[in-house]
């Protein structure tokens, strides 16, 4: 496997046969499942300024956008069906319950 800093990709030469970024280097298998296995646990990957990759601690999410990204995940399951449902009266308020938590939390924004 090969990293490149340029990209911030990998690059498999059995995949990527048609070329590579000129900055790859080869990492070996280890180390790549410690980086996917780091990125899984919430770490960003990056690359130090030899061009191999590192790990390294997520930014804080600040309460606001923890707030909007509850707001999103909601927002994300009302789907077609969902609102047809709501419409012809068949979903059980479950789109007003879906308003009513939104609503919940915009007030804290």
């Amino acid at each position: 496997m090969f990293f490149s800093k340029s990209t911030n990709g990998f690059y498999d030469p059995k995949i990527n046969i048609d070329g590579m970024p000129e900055d790859a280097i080869e990492i070996g298998d280890d180390v790549y499942r410690q980086l996917l296995d780091g990125q899984a646990a919430g770490k960003i990957i990056s690359a130090n300024d030899k061009g191999s990759p590192i790990l390294l601690d997520a930014a804080p999410v600040s309460a606001r956008e923890a707030v909007l990204a509850q707001i999103s995940a909601l927002e994300a399951t009302v789907t077609q069906r969902r609102l047809r449902d709501a419409i012809l009266g068949t979903d059980s308020g479950w789109l007003k319950n879906i308003e009513a938590e939104i609503a919940v939390l915009r007030a804290k924004l």
